[in-house]
């Protein structure tokens, strides 16, 4: 399996050689750094995706987020702040998504 995630990553950066705006690309290594237990080169995929200037509309910010939290999460309590602040990130996008879905405000409690 590990060598599978290994042809993967090695396919999905070539693709990115090739045309580095490729969202899915980014959020696809990024999953396979984590599978691979790579936290640091996944954080640095998904941060890629997140500081781009325009993200496509099949790019979930808050599902990004919650990603990243939860790297930070399995970095251990030394990151546990940047997983809180990554955890709150992704409830303020996705209350601001159901917000505009349902047409009116929504509170995050916490």
């Amino acid at each position: 399996e590990i060598g599978q995630t290994k042809l993967g990553i090695d396919f999905l950066e070539k693709s990115l050689s090739i045309d580095p705006n490729q969202a899915a690309a980014l959020s696809s290594l990024a999953g396979a750094h984590v599978a691979n237990l790579n936290y640091d080169s996944a954080l640095e995929y998904y941060q890629a995706l997140i500081t781009r200037e325009e993200l496509p509309a099949e790019v979930d910010l808050a599902d990004i987020y919650f990603r990243i939290a939860d790297i930070y999460q399995k970095k251990g309590s030394d990151f546990f702040d940047e997983a809180i602040r990554f955890y709150d990130k992704s409830g303020s996008v996705m209350s601001k998504s159901l917000s505009t879905v349902l047409g009116m405000p929504m509170q995050v409690s916490g």
